[in-house]
């Protein structure tokens, strides 16, 4: 799947940050944080570390996924 090249920078990262998040549902981590990196070049927000985060937890890495929620809260304080 590839986003349309008409969207906007947010939208593809979203869009990838979901695949992302499928990917490491599945297990295949290398190919989830690969795509969290193009996501992460097309859009600074921290809901990008929020997501991060889930994928470090799902690959049994606490200490990285914490250092990650903290990145996120640093980058938007009053976000969500």
């Amino acid at each position: 799947f590839v986003p349309p090249a008409d969207a906007s920078a947010e939208a593809r990262a979203l869009l990838l940050l979901r695949r992302a998040s499928l990917r490491g549902m599945l297990r295949d981590f290398d190919v989830a944080f690969e795509l969290w990196d193009q996501a992460a070049a097309l859009w600074e927000h921290p809901w990008l570390w929020v997501e991060r985060s889930s994928l470090l937890l799902q690959s049994d890495r606490p200490a990285e996924a914490l250092d990650a929620v903290e990145r996120a809260l640093a980058a938007g304080p009053r976000y969500r």
